[in-house]
């Protein structure tokens, strides 16, 4: 009776066995919760990056203002060839006019300098930020500019909504061509 129940017959696998399957949990745990941590890491990165993109776009625009507030120099139009408007800026260069267009095409804001009338293209623009929408209008019969920069990010819509009232006695309400 004695040698029965000293016998390791069986018994040395079976706390193999439970040892291995505690490992594994312990191991595919960690896996796990390495795994989630990564992902929230990764989903703050993208929300960062996001919303530098278009604090980008806002002070772009806004520094464009600033820099153009002269009488005539600033207007609101519709784009040629896309349904969303475009903020002009008439500049000159050595005694040429010129008009930069700052519009959303492609998930940018982007900026083309043209000869008034020339035609508008994607592939002579600079892209200035990455973002999902901008929205533009003179508001306050034509004094004041509303601009709103949004961005996309999963379910959730980040905009920054901006207003600049001209220090000139101008007014920049929709111009249609």
């Amino acid at each position: 009776m004695k040698k029965r129940l000293f016998r390791n017959e069986g018994r040395a696998l079976t706390e193999l066995l439970l040892v291995m399957v505690i490992l594994l949990v312990f191991g595919v745990s960690t896996f796990a919760m390495v795994l989630t941590g990564q992902q929230a890491s990764q989903q703050l990165i993208d929300r960062q990056e996001s919303l530098s993109e278009m604090r980008t776009a806002y002070a772009y625009i806004n520094t464009r203002l600033r820099q153009h507030d002269e009488q005539g120099m600033i207007s609101i139009r519709p784009h040629p060839s896309l349904p969303t408007k475009a903020l002009v800026i008439k500049e000159e260069y050595y005694g040429t006019s010129l008009e930069t267009w700052i519009y959303f095409n492609q998930g940018y804001l982007r900026e083309v300098l043209i000869s008034p009338g020339e035609s508008i293209e994607d592939d002579i623009s600079f892209p200035i930020a990455r973002i999902d929408g901008l929205y533009v209008n003179g508001i306050n019969q034509g004094q004041t500019i509303e601009y709103e920069v949004t961005y996309d990010i999963g379910k959730e819509t980040l905009s920054r909504r901006g207003y600049y009232e001209l220090k000139t006695e101008q007014s920049v309400g929709t111009i249609t061509q």
